[in-house]
């Protein structure tokens, strides 16, 4: 489990202060794995900023926190769409959507 990763708990002194990640931290967080973070760097197939320091590659947590959330995906509103129009508990029979026949 990784422990939470705060400014203040690692840079006491400097408020706002950056915090950096190394790539199998980074990895952790995201649960996935040290070389899926090097292809998405490599093949720059995935926007997820990270920072080279010498030669060290580096993560900002803020990025890290950022890019989870862009990809956050909403939970449904009311029946699944495969159950909607159909009647199920609760719901009188033939309250459904009606089809209109063809005509030729």
């Amino acid at each position: 489990m990784v422990s939470v990763i705060t400014p203040s708990n690692l840079l006491p002194g400097v408020p706002g202060a950056p915090v950096f990640l190394k790539p199998a931290q980074a990895a952790k967080i995201l649960e996935v794995s040290e070389g899926t973070l090097a292809i998405w760097r490599t093949e720059r197939t995935v926007a997820l900023d990270y920072c080279k320091i010498g030669g060290a590659i580096r993560y900002e947590l803020s990025d890290i926190i950022r890019f989870a959330a862009e990809r956050k995906v909403k939970g449904l509103e009311g029946p699944p769409k495969h159950l909607r129009g159909h009647a199920g508990p609760g719901r009188p029979k033939g309250s459904g959507k009606k089809r209109a026949k063809a005509v030729r």
